[in-house]
């Protein structure tokens, strides 16, 4: 059955039928009922793919990614993340497009999808200090979420979701200081990720107001962003002289954390007893081992939801600067 048919029937035009089925508002409430009635009874099923170039739409929201081999397996949380996504925007007859990309093509990945209009909105994770990603859209005048700040200050006003990540690596420097401890070690992502920046500077200011409190740079990895890389920084900070070794880390995302404490049961440590060690991240209950301090946000799943919710208020035309969301994170023993 196509629109030919029931334009026919009706006398109507074919673009009058069109804009009927689609609710354009310039029709009149009671042709729109003819078209409609004489659709369901003539068995019409619209073409999604037609109505989608009709209305300019794609019905999809975009998330570019990087593909590092074993990344994406072990990072549970991103995928419960997109799961979570999926699931709000399906509510709204919206898909979730995953596009992934070499990490030195990432941009062209972003440019093709633009040009083919595949998607009528972004949601940018793991945002960089200096984000390209970001001017980028923003040039081309594409809606996008970031899914954590950037700094730079020439960015139009956009939409984020983020944690305040300098607090929580302020609060668990404040944590192990009132603990007693003075000698700490820092494991972190690539400085060039925002959430790292933050947080391995909130870090730093807690123990640059406390007296006697050091961070050798010794005891400092700032490449460690997945397992083996969170592993090998943690055997190498408690390899350190015992004069130099931490008495107290912080690793900065989930990845490295489970690396680290990889590390820390090959040597029969047991952290909050051998060592004092906070680790950014979700550990379901009863997963985390005794005596963890885990640095919590909200959980992957109302994340997830989260940024869904937003971005569709995105596209139903909330201004940017209305979707600017900071939660606070918080300290858990395990």
């Amino acid at each position: 059955m196509s629109l030919k048919r029931i334009a026919a029937e009706l006398n109507l035009s074919l673009t009058t039928v069109s804009r009927a089925l689609n609710d354009y508002p310039e029709v009149a409430e009671g042709t729109r009922r003819l078209v409609q009635a004489a659709a369901q009874r003539m068995g019409y099923q619209p073409n999604a793919t037609a109505r989608r170039l009709a209305l300019g739409k794609a019905d999809a929201v975009g998330m570019v990614l990087p593909i590092v081999p074993g990344h994406l397996a072990s990072d549970v949380q991103f995928l419960t993340v997109a799961a979570a996504m999926t699931e709000r925007l399906a509510r709204d007859g919206v898909d979730l497009l995953l596009v992934s990309a070499p990490v030195d093509q990432e941009l062209q990945a972003y440019e093709r999808a633009i040009a083919a209009r595949r998607v009528d909105a972004f949601v940018v994770a793991r945002t960089r200090v200096q984000d390209e990603r970001l001017q980028l859209l923003a040039g081309h005048g594409m809606p996008f979420l970031a899914y954590g700040r950037a700094e730079q200050s020439r960015l139009p006003a956009h939409a984020w979701l983020d944690f305040d990540n300098h607090a929580g690596g302020r609060q668990a420097a404040e944590h192990f200081l009132a603990g007693g401890l003075r000698r700490m070690g820092y494991i972190g992502a690539p400085a060039g990720y925002s959430f790292a920046a933050q947080r391995h500077a909130g870090f730093v200011s807690a123990l640059q107001a406390a007296p006697g409190a050091a961070l050798p740079e010794a005891a400092v990895r700032r490449d460690a962003f997945d397992p083996l890389a969170g592993y090998r920084a943690l055997r190498d900070l408690l390899a350190l002289p015992p004069a130099e070794r931490p008495q107290a880390v912080l690793v900065d995302n989930d990845l490295a954390g489970q690396g680290a404490l990889q590390a820390l049961k090959e040597q029969g440590l047991q952290p909050g007893r051998d060592l004092e060690v906070a680790i950014y991240g979700e550990w379901p209950d009863g997963m985390a081992p005794a005596g963890l301090l885990c640095v919590r946000q909200a959980s992957s799943a109302a994340t997830g939801a989260e940024l869904a919710e937003m971005v569709l208020d995105l596209l139903r035309g909330v201004p940017p600067q209305e979707l600017q969301r900071l939660h606070p994170p918080a300290l858990h023993r395990a």
